[in-house]
């Protein structure tokens, strides 16, 4: 079966495949962070909207 390439090449030979080579430690751990972060916010937002839904719940029925 063949594959239709007739020569192979060294990829060493040809340089970087795809762009940012050497970033991914970098990248990986500024979008864990970031991904961290998002989910302290939302948290946080959440919490906020729960207790604001939670004490006009308890000022509506007199508790």
């Amino acid at each position: 079966m063949s594959t239709g390439i007739e020569t192979w090449k060294n990829l060493a030979d040809i340089g970087p495949i795809y762009p940012f080579v050497g970033t991914e430690v970098i990248l990986t751990v500024v979008g864990v962070v970031l991904w961290i972060a998002w989910h302290v916010l939302q948290i946080s937002a959440e919490k906020e909207h729960h207790e604001e839904a939670a004490s006009k719940f308890k000022r509506d029925n007199g508790g």
